[in-house]
């Protein structure tokens, strides 16, 4: 009997059946099995040999609490991995989460530094033309000064 085969599932009883019950089982799934009235299915060979398999495990009491206590352990396991798994979802979306937020706070911190930027070179420039009106205002107040002292009738002109 393969070993990802359930023993209760092949013979189609309750894991609390009786051993009358496991015998009707085992008959009916012995002939629906038996190679000489599958003769044109290639696998009746092998799934007859496993009814047989599990119905000689189930029928010996110690043979069978090893086997229900194997598919309680297993059961158990699937439902720690099942537990694991909504854990690791849980850690997923939170770690998606995070990343989401992280890229939103680095994206606007950084319309902020261009918006900065912007707003100092707007600065930069306008303190430049300040500057340059202011040099040219002085320029013209100490050229007009030398320009009359040479040609008295410039300032009139």
């Amino acid at each position: 009997m393969d070993g990802e085969v359930d023993a209760y599932e092949l013979l189609g009883v309750a894991p609390d059946a009786g051993e009358k019950e496991l015998a009707r089982a085992y008959r009916v799934k012995a002939l629906q099995h038996h190679p000489d009235k599958n003769r044109d299915k290639a696998d009746a060979g092998r799934l007859f040999h496993d009814v047989k398999a599990a119905y000689d495990m189930l029928r010996d009491a110690k043979q069978r609490g090893e086997y229900d206590e194997r598919r309680r352990a297993a059961a158990a396991k699937r439902q720690r991995q099942e537990a694991m798994s909504g854990q690791r979802k849980r850690m997923r979306a939170q770690l998606e989460r995070d990343e989401r937020e992280a890229r939103s706070a680095r994206e606007k911190a950084q319309q902020q530094r261009q918006q900065q930027t912007r707003d100092d070179a707007a600065r930069f420039r306008d303190d430049a033309r300040r500057d340059e009106e202011r040099c040219d205002r002085q320029m013209r107040n100490h050229v007009r000064p030398a320009d009359e002292a040479i040609d008295p009738g410039y300032a009139s002109a």
